[in-house]
C-alpha cells in the first residue's frame, strides 16, 4: 500500500510543475505583450477612423432625406430623416433602388459635384 507520505508528495511534485508551466507561459505571454502594443494602437486607430467613417455616411444619408423630402410635410421629414439618421445603411440601399435606379421622385439637385 501506498503511505500517505508518498501520496503527499506525489502531490507536491505534480503541484510545482503545474506552477512551472504556468509562470513559464505568463513569461511567454509578458514578452508578447510588448510586441501587441503596436497592434493595440493599431486597432485603437482604426475603431476611431471607423467611427468617424460612420458619422460622415449617416450624416450624408440625412442629408438625402432631408433634401430629397424638402417639399413635404414637417412630420415626414422628421420620420424620414430620423429613418435615414438610424438605419443609414438601409436608407441608402433604398435611396439607391428608389432615387437613382429606377430614377423616381428626387428632382433636386443633391450634389453639385460633377458639372453637366
Amino acid at each position: 500500500m501506498l503511505d500517505i507520505h508518498i501520496l503527499e508528495t506525489l502531490w507536491r511534485k505534480r503541484k510545482a510543475k503545474k506552477r512551472k508551466i504556468k509562470e513559464a507561459f505568463d513569461d511567454d505571454n509578458e514578452d508578447d505583450s510588448d510586441d501587441d502594443s503596436d497592434e493595440g494602437e493599431y486597432e485603437e486607430k482604426s475603431s476611431v477612423v471607423g467611427i468617424v467613417l460612420k458619422i460622415t455616411f449617416t450624416m450624408v444619408m440625412v442629408y438625402l432625406a432631408l433634401t430629397c423630402n424638402k417639399d413635404e410635410q414637417m412630420i415626414k421629414k422628421v420620420v424620414i430623416g430620423l429613418f435615414a439618421f438610424f438605419f443609414s445603411l438601409t436608407y441608402f440601399i433604398y435611396f439607391m433602388l428608389f432615387h437613382v435606379i429606377m430614377d423616381g421622385g428626387c428632382k433636386q439637385i443633391l450634389l453639385n459635384l460633377l458639372p453637366i
